[in-house]
């Protein structure tokens, strides 16, 4: 796991509290409007009912206080669906009762994402930062940050021991979906599968990488044995001001997505 943690020793005050709660791991950015990342910290999360994790976590943040708040909840189940069948996740997945339901809409597409939180989940984020300006999906986030898209675009985003894949074209919305990854070759498979699925070719088409990895990971070097072409994910806006980091952006591609998200 690279520790992409740092505090902010710039002085400068944060406007955006960006953050990314899943299924085991709670991470978060403070940034100015202006997309400057100051301060990023990752934590795995045992049980989510932890107290003492929650009261860590706040404290380490320090204070909220006419900061912005984004979230973006990146577990599972989730629904991808037209606008007329919003709200239909009872109907679909029963288990939904237990959950704390919430719903999204792709930017200028007739796309609705419905999913839930644990209520673990829910009462952890609201003992963490209070209420929150905005909620959304990671699918939502990945697909509102690559639009409009130009041309064809498969995403993977690289999460402790899973793997979200997001494909586009031609300014459409197209394919979402996540999966568990127990060893390095699960990655490959799963994303030669989009490929396959999407009918693309991995020795033309672009494969851009985000997320928990790097350039010396056992992943990334699997990975380009069979993808030519892969890059990593580059932002005009974005500027992490930690030098460690600096040429690192990708790192934090789901904090900063989620921190344009509206």
């Amino acid at each position: 796991m690279i520790d992409i943690s740092f505090k902010n020793r710039t002085g400068l005050r944060p406007e955006i509290l960006s953050a990314v709660i899943g299924a085991d791991s709670f991470f978060y950015g403070l940034f100015t409007n202006e997309g400057l990342l100051l301060e990023s910290k990752y934590y795995d999360v045992e049980s989510f009912e932890d107290e003492a994790m929650a009261e860590r976590i706040k404290s380490d943040i320090y204070s909220t206080a006419g900061i912005t708040i984004k979230v973006a909840y990146s577990g599972k189940p989730y629904l991808h669906n037209n606008k007329e069948n919003a709200g239909n996740l009872l109907r679909f997945f029963p288990s939904f009762a237990n959950k704390e339901l919430d719903a999204d809409i792709l930017t200028d597409q007739d796309v609705m994402v419905d999913y839930g939180m644990t209520k673990n989940h829910a009462k952890f984020l609201d003992k963490v930062v209070g209420k929150s300006d905005g909620q959304f999906h990671l699918s939502t986030v990945l697909a509102n940050y690559y639009y409009p898209y130009t041309g064809g675009k498969l995403v993977a985003f690289v999460d402790n021991n899973k793997v979200h894949i997001m494909y586009a074209k031609d300014q459409q919305f197209l394919y979402y979906n996540q999966f568990d990854c127990v060893h390095k070759n699960d990655y490959l498979y799963f994303i030669t599968l989009a490929y396959k699925e999407m009918g693309l070719d991995p020795e033309s088409s672009v494969l851009e990488l985000s997320g928990k990895i790097d350039e010396d990971s056992p992943i990334f070097k699997l990975l380009h044995d069979y993808i030519r072409n892969i890059e990593f994910m580059k932002s005009s806006v974005l500027e992490v001001k930690n030098l460690k980091f600096k040429s690192k952006e990708h790192y934090y591609l789901d904090l900063f997505a989620t921190s344009i998200c509206v």
